[in-house]
């Protein structure tokens, strides 16, 4: 969330309460469950892309999902997680 010009549409949408967008460290698994705590739907949108993926790029995607989807499944408020890609994830 840190260039406004990408995040601005959706900012829009948190106008209704029922949204909160919350931007926290993939790699930190510990900051997770504060974050999902209460939630009923999680999207998982974020994700590194750059030209050519490096170690670290594919590390923080793989891992950084992985606790998103590990804090998900500890918490029983949460319905559904949705992940999404882009073209990125082929190369």
């Amino acid at each position: 969330m840190k260039n406004p010009l990408q995040v601005g549409p959706i900012r829009q949408l948190q106008q209704d309460d029922r949204l909160e967008l919350v931007e926290a460290d993939l790699l930190k698994p510990d900051g997770w469950a504060s974050v999902v705590s209460g939630c009923q739907y999680i999207l998982h949108i974020a994700s590194p892309f750059p030209i050519v993926a490096d170690a670290k790029c594919i590390d923080i995607a793989v891992n950084g999902t992985l606790n998103v989807l590990r804090a998900a499944s500890k918490e029983p408020t949460v319905k559904k997680v949705v992940l999404t890609s882009s073209c990125a994830a082929v190369n």
